[in-house]
């Protein structure tokens, strides 16, 4: 299975499982082939960081329901649903203005000044 998922067909089946799995009896035939516990492994453990994330957008679309929530839940993944008229979580404006520092731009140190540069061969040097 995880040799099947590391070409573009591959994660176009995983992307279609996920499709599958967007309904309440899609969750549940998924789980039965154990669809399900696949997915989540390879989202771990595969060395193929584009299938991990496929993987990531399977599991998202299986938490469209509360089944499909649920067996996240029991997988060791966090699922959490919305309802339409639900209130996102929101950080208050306090804890963006209690960012880091900015990271050094250039923490290799300063570029050398211009000019000092040897010249490319059959140009004049300049000086």
């Amino acid at each position: 299975y995880g040799q099947l998922v590391q070409d573009k067909a591959g994660r176009q089946l995983l992307e279609a499982q996920g499709n599958v799995g967007c309904t309440t009896w899609g969750v549940s035939l998924l789980v039965k082939e154990g669809v399900v516990s696949e997915v989540v492994e390879l989202a771990q453990h595969c060395e193929v960081f584009s299938v991990r994330g496929t993987c990531l957008y399977v599991l998202g679309m299986l938490g469209k329901t509360r089944r499909g929530c649920d067996v996240l839940r029991k997988l060791g993944w966090d699922a959490v649903r919305h309802g339409r008229r639900t209130p996102w979580p929101v950080a208050p404006e306090e804890a963006e203005l209690q960012q880091p520092q900015a990271c050094d731009p250039n923490p290799l140190g300063q570029a050398p000044p211009t000019g000092t540069r040897e010249p490319l061969s059959g140009s004049p040097a300049r000086t």
